[in-house]
């Protein structure tokens, strides 16, 4: 009986600790996420400031 639940114990554990490398990995991949999503949009607001520039030149303003 106690090396069955010493087993028990250990599988418990195993799984405890493979759940928190999961909820690590998904923090990291949500924190990723954000830095592309902030990046992306900086770069979406220098395309449009690009584009008004050239624009201007253009139509020669």
């Amino acid at each position: 009986m106690e090396q069955e639940t010493q087993y028990l114990n250990n599988v418990i554990d195993s799984l405890i600790n493979q759940l928190a490398s999961k909820c690590i990995e998904q923090a990291e991949l949500v924190a990723n996420y954000k830095k592309l999503s902030i990046k992306k949009t900086g770069l979406e607001k220098e395309n449009k400031e690009l584009k008004d520039l050239l624009d201007k030149k253009t139509k020669g303003e």
